[in-house]
C-alpha cells in the first residue's frame, strides 16, 4: 500500500526510478539465494562488514536511520536486525 501510494503522487521520473530500484533489490535478492557469482559476492561483503564508530548525532531507537556498520557499498547493522542481511544502499 505504501508504494501504490508513492506512485500515486509521483511524477513520471520518480516513478521509474521506483521501477528500477525494485528491479535491482530483486536481481539482488535473485542472486543472493540462488548462490550466483554476484550472490557470493554480496555474501562476502556482508561477512566481511565493518562498524562505523559514528558517534556523531545517535538516535539508537530508529532503526532504518542509524545502521551500525558497512558493507561494500551498502549500510547494515541495522538496531533489531542482527540475524538478517538487511543490505541498504543511498541513491
Amino acid at each position: 500500500m505504501f508504494l501504490h501510494k508513492r506512485w500515486c503522487h509521483c511524477s513520471l521520473g520518480k516513478r521509474t526510478w521506483y521501477l528500477l530500484t525494485l528491479k535491482f533489490a530483486k536481481a539482488m535478492l535473485d542472486d543472493w539465494q540462488n548462490d550466483t557469482c554476484v550472490g557470493k559476492y554480496l555474501k562476502t561483503i556482508f561477512e566481511n562488514k565493518v562498524n562505523k564508530n559514528y558517534q556523531g548525532n545517535v538516535d539508537n531507537n530508529s532503526n532504518w536511520f542509524n545502521p551500525k556498520q558497512y558493507a561494500g557499498f551498502f549500510h547494515t547493522g541495522y538496531t533489531g536486525m542482527k540475524d538478517r542481511a538487511v543490505m541498504l544502499s543511498e541513491c
